[in-house]
């Protein structure tokens, strides 16, 4: 069977920390590499996994913020002018309603490379409700957008992924990401059944603000949605300087949702399918 796999390259916010980076999530779908979010500094991060940026198919981007697309540009930049090998494949970069405009005035400032790095790019964006399929060698990733609770261009992605291993069955599964959102109905739907849910949590309980969510309420979506695996993420300092570990255990403790959760951190990696 075809490998399937998430790595979280930054489980961290806009806050610099020393622990975590910023937000990227790295999915692998057989030789498919797809990049979900890229803040500042993820490339670096993703390269000290033992990833190339070369080997990346798409990338997803789920709204404005800095500490999520700051490294688009950069990405953009070492893809075109790193020496020694040249990129030949496109590379699709989906996201919010209005990444291309805002592409676009990026390119009236930095210069026409933004655009036009030497390579094609396929530049597309996902209002809610859109879908968009990525193909590589067999390997299909079919991404669907969805609304969240966050900034007015903030969307969320629901991947259906298939990877397949020559001569052999073709693995399946299918990974949610909240990118940024405060509660909503929308994520139970984003996460209904998902084999992997990948969600924002940025404050610990009793310090909520609208537009992030915390534990309590991401507890409740997945009581609804019933997730098989939710993986916690975009934590603000305060988790860590609390314990991270010890909090989430209280909070667990709390609800009869019956999640198996796990708290990420930088470099965190789970094998979906394709393991032998």
């Amino acid at each position: 069977m075809g490998r399937i796999r998430y790595t979280c390259v930054g489980s961290g916010t806009c806050v610099p920390s020393p622990a975590r980076g910023p937000a990227c999530h790295l999915v692998q779908a057989g030789d498919l590499r797809l990049l979900l979010d890229l803040g500042s500094g993820s490339l670096r991060s993703l390269v000290g996994l033992g990833e190339r940026v070369q080997d990346l198919v798409a990338v997803g981007v789920t709204h404005r913020h800095m500490d999520h697309v700051a490294d688009l540009l950069p990405l953009l930049f070492a893809l075109r002018y790193a020496p020694g090998e040249r990129r030949v494949r496109p590379l699709s970069v989906f996201g919010y309603p209005g990444l291309a405009s805002d592409l676009g005035r990026l390119a009236e400032t930095y210069g026409g490379w933004v655009l036009d790095p030497g390579f094609e790019l396929r530049v597309r964006e996902l209002p809610p409700g859109d879908r968009l399929v990525l193909e590589s060698e067999g390997d299909r990733v079919q991404v669907e957008s969805h609304p969240v609770s966050h900034t007015p261009e903030a969307v969320a992605f629901r991947l259906d992924v298939a990877a397949v291993r020559p001569g052999g069955p073709a693995s399946r599964a299918v990974i949610a990401y909240s990118g940024d959102s405060g509660p909503t109905a929308s994520l139970a739907r984003l996460a209904r059944g998902a084999d992997l849910f990948v969600c924002e949590c940025a404050f610990p309980e009793g310090e909520g603000v609208p537009i992030h969510l915390t534990p309590s309420e991401l507890l409740a979506v997945c009581a609804v949605a019933r997730p098989r695996r939710v993986v916690a993420t975009h934590f603000y300092p305060v988790w860590d300087e609390r314990g991270v570990d010890r909090l989430w255990a209280e909070a667990l403790a709390a609800s009869d949702a019956g999640v198996d959760l796990v708290a990420a951190r930088d470099g965190l990696t789970i094998e979906l399918a394709g393991t032998d």
